[in-house]
């Protein structure tokens, strides 16, 4: 395979790059770039370490301007935060009691201000920080598995920030113990963080390596450079997390809530992110082909110490894995690479390229092949995407030619029991929900997400509006923007880059420019918007304008004014409901009824209903942590899903309408009963709701008709006044000659009688797969349901309180909730009571079968703690089977079994493909 690969084939460069295709598969198969794992066994301290003596000189009296809070810590715990925190410099106190008190950290803005009310101190230039050095005594803490959110766990408070979910705030330290090893010497290594909240400031063995500010961005630090690297030897990477504050009003989490990879490459490698590969659509599509072009190009690095120079050309290979086969090549003119980088570019044209689309989400791999005379230094693939995008003032949006209707929504980053650290079993599951309402479009609000995130999506066929979290006059703001699109410029599912949200795009007249410039940069085959309307300076920087909750009329208004520019609902539809709520009352901090289809229909309609708004991005797909009514809720309530992803209401209308006018799907007939129809819950005389799409709908009680109601388009079937009675409601939808195509029922529901214990994720009933992948981060979402004897789900339990428990095979209970906005018991806790009959619990493998025998045996040279938390397993052993108990008191337990498997078929993004539905 070595020889195959370091072996051009013949003279360069290679006329006919299909006979390289044996080159190309081998390349997997030798080193030339090495990617680890690097998520698990970091050790964990959340909290201030010790003070150094001396480490402040006094600064009683006196206040600053430019110093952000810190919650309403004491004095001295406030001295210990700020020392704790490297950059920190100025520490303020005032007695909480008083306006504004409490702890305020970081770096004056102003000069100080004389103000006996206030207490504090500055930090000396003779701090050390101790857990940055290698020596330190890291034994007794914590050892914690990336993605990893260490606020989640705790446990709410109504002191805390409510915008944050009444989650306190804090900092903490991670360190990795690791050796690099002696093959890896003379290479370029680095490690890639995918996100870290928030600011980090990171040390190799003791030595500086630098500052992240953004909680949003992927970032890396190159360490063979580093003097204080050892090969063979142990290594410490220490991280201080500053999660003490957020930049946004929803709970944002802290810490390494992404995943991380350590490389190594030849010095001669493609730079991260550094391969672009636009396609253009050159003829007409026929039957979702057409012939097309993309044009490649690869960004090579040269680290060579001392400089030295190099010839170099890159290959690009097309590759389709749906069948294994090579679609079209091209090479580059081969060029001398010094100690700057140098683009390499090339043609590569496809006859009739399988599109990517909607419906057909198809996807091409293209190899960057870098050749150093006969040798092969760097291989690096890119999952690509053949598609065509245009936007037009009139008629929306259009892909491939065909006019589409973007109807998606927009969504926070968190989940019930994992916070922040959402796993990528659960990013699908939320992905897979998205479809099955009918949404074909997705938001990231307010921040550029996860890349597995957008590799979903790019597999399901889901349109995508990309978001950068900070806009301003600020270079650093500016250069998030580029990163951004630079890191997710090949995602075919991206269809339009956002500057900013909301307030957050006002105020800056000239922030636009720089904005569009670098977009413009690192792509430029996509348009740009912000959602916001009424900052006219950067609107002249936007190519199709964005707008957040905006009534009929002011679209019509604009449209009116720029006749010319298209326009998107970026953000509508501001919804709340709770799940299995059918009254609204003003107990527990308030109670919001699930029925809120006059509000879903008004709201969304407003912009969908208009030809020329290109499309309407709901707000939200699932409840989020922070954001709520106040204590005691601690969730919003704006979601079709609740917080631990079990539906509401306006799900069912989402599924019933979005498909039925969307175009591009053929929908199934609905029917859906809102309301439970249980004795206790809403009274003598009542209101029942059915949403369907069927023209009419008849409403049974016990067997005896209470009428036939015409249902008009977005609209619902409504009976007021039935009175109540124990026993069945049954809905039967009909079409226009009276054909039934669709039913409902709700009964009152018996005595409370058993557990019954589902999966949820992995599962083909929610198109999240089969089988759990055995990679030691894998998850599974499982359901208690508490039924009667005749198997109803109960929503009137609500005290029932179930436990969840590994009794056997490689996993661990993360925690359970029941998507109630006040639930207060910590996410981590194995124990929840259901809400309306129903509860959540997140299972997680616990070992690790990924890749190839060799690959984890390196993984467990590397990482010094390997095994503390998760096992590496080093043989050609098979996984068993996860056997999770439920158990309340008063209710025999039950079990379920989650088949594990090692094959990577059963991966996230292997089922993603496979699982393609509406």
């Amino acid at each position: 395979a070595t020889v195959s690969v370091l072996y051009w084939i013949s003279s360069p460069p290679c006329k006919n790059m299909r006979a390289v295709i044996a080159a190309v598969l081998a390349a997997t198969l030798c080193e030339s770039r090495e990617v680890v794992n690097f998520d698990f066994a970091w050790r964990f301290f959340k909290g201030n370490l010790q003070c150094t003596p001396g480490s402040f000189i006094e600064q009683n009296g006196y206040r600053c301007d430019g110093l952000h809070f810190a919650g309403n810590a004491t004095a001295q715990a406030c001295k210990d935060i700020c020392c704790n925190d490297p950059q920190c410099r100025v520490w303020q106190w005032l007695n909480g009691a008083q306006q504004n008190g409490g702890c305020w950290i970081g770096e004056c803005s102003s000069n100080p201000i004389p103000d006996q009310t206030w207490v504090g101190g500055v930090k000396t230039n003779n701090v050390t920080y101790p857990a940055s050095h290698h020596e330190y005594d890291d034994a007794t803490w914590e050892v914690v598995d990336a993605p990893h959110d260490f606020l989640i766990g705790s446990a709410v408070s109504p002191s805390a920030v409510p915008d944050q979910g009444y989650i306190p705030r804090s900092d903490a330290w991670y360190r990795k113990h690791f050796i690099i090893p002696e093959s890896w010497s003379g290479r370029t290594i680095w490690i890639y963080f995918e996100g870290v909240f928030k600011t980090t400031t990171m040390y190799l063995n003791g030595v500086p390596l630098g500052v992240h500010e953004s909680g949003y961005t992927s970032f890396h630090y190159r360490i063979d450079n580093v003097t204080s690297l050892n090969y063979n030897t142990a290594n410490v990477l220490s991280i201080f997390v500053d999660g003490t504050v957020g930049t946004g009003w929803w709970y944002e989490g802290a810490g390494i809530y992404r995943h991380v990879q350590i490389v190594a490459s030849d010095k001669i490698h493609v730079d991260v992110d550094g391969t672009f590969a636009p396609a253009e659509l050159l003829g007409d599509v026929v039957n979702g082909t057409a012939p097309a072009v993309i044009y490649a190009s690869s960004y090579v690095v040269n680290d060579a110490q001392p400089p030295s120079s190099a010839e170099v050309e890159v290959a690009f290979v097309l590759y389709d894995p749906s069948t294994s086969t090579i679609v079209a090549s091209g090479t580059s003119e081969t060029k001398t690479i010094g100690s700057v980088g140098v683009g390499f570019n090339a043609t590569v044209s496809i006859p009739s390229a399988k599109l990517w689309s909607v419906s057909n989400p198809n996807l091409y791999v293209l190899s960057s092949i870098v050749r150093v005379g006969n040798n092969i230094v760097d291989v690096v693939n890119t999952t690509v995407g053949v598609r065509g995008i245009e936007y037009t003032a009139d008629s929306g949006f259009y892909l491939n030619n065909e006019h589409v209707k973007i109807r998606g929504f927009c969504d926070h980053n968190n989940f019930a029991v994992v916070g922040m650290a959402v796993p990528d079993r659960v990013k699908l599951f939320a992905a897979q929900s998205l479809r099955s309402i009918g949404g074909n479009g997705r938001r990231m609000s307010h921040n550029p997400p996860e890349p597995v995130m957008i590799d979903i999506y790019d597999r399901l066929g889901v349109l995508v509006m990309d978001e950068n979290r900070q806009f301003g006059n600020n270079p650093a703001f500016v250069m998030n923007m580029g990163a951004m699109v630079k890191r997710d410029r090949n995602h075919p599912s991206i269809v339009i880059w956002s500057y900013c949200n909301e307030n957050g795009c006002g105020g800056n007249a000239t922030a636009g420019a720089p904005f569009r410039d670098i977009t413009y940069k690192y792509d430029g085959t996509r348009p740009t918007l912000g959602n916001n309307v009424y900052n006219t300076n950067l609107n002249k920087y936007m190519d199709v304008q964005g707008f957040s909750h905006m009534a009929s009329s002011e679209f019509l208004k604009y449209h009116s004014q720029f006749p010319k520019k298209p326009t998107f609902a970026s953000e509508c539809c501001s919804c709340e409901s709770m799940r299995g709520e059918d009254v609204s009352s003003s107990a527990d901090g308030g109670v919001i009824q699930n029925f809120n289809a006059d509000c879903v229909a008004s709201q969304t309609n407003a912009s969908d209903g208009l030809p020329f708004m290109s499309g309407t991005m709901v707000w939200t797909l699932f409840d989020y942590f922070g954001e709520s009514h106040g204590w005691p809720h601690v969730s919003s309530m704006y979601g079709q899903f609740d917080v631990a992803g079990f539906r509401k209401a306006a799900s069912y209308w989402y599924e019933t309408w979005w498909p039925s006018t969307r175009g591009d799907i053929v929908p199934s007939h609905t029917c859906h009963i809102v309301e439970h129809w249980a004795k206790d819950v809403g009274g003598p005389s009542r209101t029942v709701h059915v949403y369907t799409n069927a023209p009419s709908v008849e409403l049974f009680l016990n067997g005896a008709s209470q009428g036939v109601k015409t249902v008009p388009t977005l609209g619902y079937g409504q009976w007021d006044n039935i009175q109540y009675a124990q026993g069945r409601l049954d809905a039967k939808a009909m079409d226009g000659s009276g054909r039934v195509v669709s039913t409902d029922f709700v009964v009152s529901g018996g005595t409370p009688s058993r557990l019954v214990l589902k999966v949820d994720a992995p599962s083909p009933a929610t198109g999240t797969g089969a089988v759990l992948y055995g990679d030691g981060q894998d998850v599974a979402l499982l359901r208690v349901e508490v039924q009667d004897s005749e198997g109803n789900v109960l929503n009137t339990a609500n005290s029932q309180n179930v436990t969840f428990e590994v009794v056997s095979g490689p996993g661990r209970v993360l925690g359970a909730h029941n998507g109630d906005p006040r639930n207060h018991v910590p996410n981590h806790s194995q124990s929840c009571a259901v809400m309306h009959g129903l509860v959540r619990g997140v299972v997680q493998v616990t070992e690790d079968y990924s890749k190839t025998l060799a690959s984890r045996q390196l993984l467990t040279k590397i990482d010094v703690d390997s095994g503390r938390r998760t096992k590496i397993v080093t043989t050609n052993e098979q996984p068993s089977p996860i056997v999770v108990k439920a158990s309340c008191t008063g209710f025999s337990p039950v079990t379920v079994t989650i088949s594990v498997s090692a094959d990577p078929s059963y991966s996230v993004l292997d089922s993603a493909s496979a699982f393609v539905r509406f």
